[in-house]
């Protein structure tokens, strides 16, 4: 589904193991499906864990970009 004639690409550090992941409901999962279907360009991604929530959230056909997290915690 196409909202404009732009190409929308989302990060995501999406865990299927986080409590937010776990108290799903309908009204997330159809909000979440929405948001997911109008992505037509790059999923970005920071590790394999948020390829395998996608997958398991049903999520398919998409092109994952691996790109992780890089801070380095000691110029915080």
């Amino acid at each position: 589904m196409r909202i404009t004639r732009k190409i929308y690409h989302i990060w995501s550090e999406a865990n299927i193991y986080t409590l937010g992941s776990q108290n799903d409901s309908s009204i997330k999962r159809k909000l979440r499906n929405f948001v997911f279907k109008t992505v037509d360009g790059n999923f970005i991604v920071p590790g394999r864990m948020s390829e395998l929530t996608f997958n398991k959230w049903g999520v398919k056909n998409k092109r994952f970009v691996l790109l992780p997290n890089l801070i380095n915690e000691k110029y915080v």
